[in-house]
């Protein structure tokens, strides 16, 4: 893997996870979107923590980069369901591919 795929991997984990964040924070509260907020919660502690690995090019970033695609699937299809969710699941979609790249 190159430098410049493994910080482009990092750059777009930290990305994503800074939208799960806010897409959750925004959505708090609201019933209707209870597993939405949990799935963005769940995407940006696995965004963080897979940043964090990559960056420092641990031995099990690849395992955790895989785990960050299917986690990040599953955020962006919750998501994909609500408009004021676009910005998360588009950040997610670039999350999965930059990890495609990089595992």
């Amino acid at each position: 893997m190159t430098d410049e795929t493994r910080q482009a991997c990092v750059d777009a984990c930290i990305e994503c996870a800074k939208a799960c964040e806010k897409c959750a924070a925004d959505s708090v509260g609201d019933s209707a979107m209870a597993a939405c907020v949990r799935l963005c919660f769940d995407g940006a502690a696995v965004g963080w923590l897979c940043a964090s690995l990559m960056s420092r090019q641990s031995q099990l970033s690849s395992d955790l980069c895989e785990l960050c695609q299917k986690v990040c699937q599953t955020c962006v299809d919750e998501c994909d369901k609500h408009a004021a969710c676009k910005e998360c699941a588009d950040a997610g979609r670039r999350c999965m591919a930059a990890c495609a790249a990089a595992c």
